[in-house]
């Protein structure tokens, strides 16, 4: 494999629970990282619409820099279940209006982005600006250089 030098690109992936998934077909264990889990999930009935919540919680990480869930475990499943995160009115204040947070943490799957159609056509990777802090916080920005 030839190493890229001239790209900025980083995946982050954890194959513990992967599998091949056909269209259309309703996965049932539960499984993954309660923090990151769409509510659907807890309910043992989802569909790859579960990813998207998933990328909402590492949107929300990255461009808010705190857990959009907390407490214990109990708590945390509520609140995923009930999609009721923690809104920290000056961390919010300064993330691009554009930011798609809202749109991936929503709890019916068939309302909530989808990759293919909304996701990556969304004005918030479509305009984003080169630099690369904008609408991020200024912390969590400087923990990624």
């Amino acid at each position: 494999m030839r190493k890229r030098t001239d790209g900025d690109h980083l995946k982050l992936i954890d194959f513990g629970f992967s599998k091949v998934w056909q269209r259309n077909t309703k996965m049932d264990l539960s499984c993954g990282t309660l923090s990151y889990v769409a509510p659907e999930v807890l309910r043992q009935s989802y569909t790859s619409q579960c990813d998207l919540w998933s990328l909402g919680v590492i949107a929300f990480i990255l461009l808010l820099g705190y857990m959009p869930f907390a407490g214990d475990e109990d708590r945390q499943k509520d609140h995923i279940k009930a999609g009721k995160y923690t809104k920290k009115p000056e961390k919010w204040a300064a993330i691009s209006p554009n930011a798609f947070i809202e749109q991936l943490l929503v709890v019916d799957s068939s309302v909530r982005l989808t990759a293919e159609q909304d996701a990556l056509e969304h004005r918030f990777i479509t305009e984003r600006k080169h630099n690369a802090s904008q609408g991020v916080d200024p912390d969590v920005a400087s923990e990624l250089w």
